[in-house]
């Protein structure tokens, strides 16, 4: 059986609100914790500095966010957007006070990519 459009959606949103709670120890495992490296790579090509602005679109539990913010500093700006709101309070409750320019910006699906759009807009 062939899912629809918002029968994937619903799929999806389900899937990653499922796993949320164990998302970090999974991409530990199977990456064999190489998404760190990843991870401050990517920043790097990035070539984020401070004061700069970055979008993290489908953000998850916000570590590369996180990166991005510290790279930034905190005279720079990071929005991580997603539309799994377990993943956004994953990120949430793993922001710290040295992490300050992170906001976690909930996606509406049905207006997924408007959102995002005006997101980036203020980045």
């Amino acid at each position: 059986m062939e899912l629809t459009g918002s029968e994937k959606e619903a799929f999806v949103r389900s899937l990653f609100s499922s796993i949320a709670p164990r998302y970090d120890l999974l991409n530990s495992v199977m990456s064999l914790s190489r998404h760190r490296a990843w991870r401050r790579l990517a920043v790097r090509l990035a070539g984020v500095e401070p004061g700069d602005s970055a979008l993290d679109v489908c953000c998850g539990t916000g570590d590369f966010a996180f990166d991005l913010a510290r790279a930034v500093g905190p005279e720079g700006n990071v929005v991580g957007v997603d539309f799994s709101e377990p993943m956004l309070d994953i990120a949430r409750a793993k922001a710290r006070p040295d992490v300050t320019s992170l906001e976690a910006v909930r996606v509406v699906p049905t207006l997924g990519r408007e959102r995002v759009a005006d997101e980036a807009s203020r980045v």
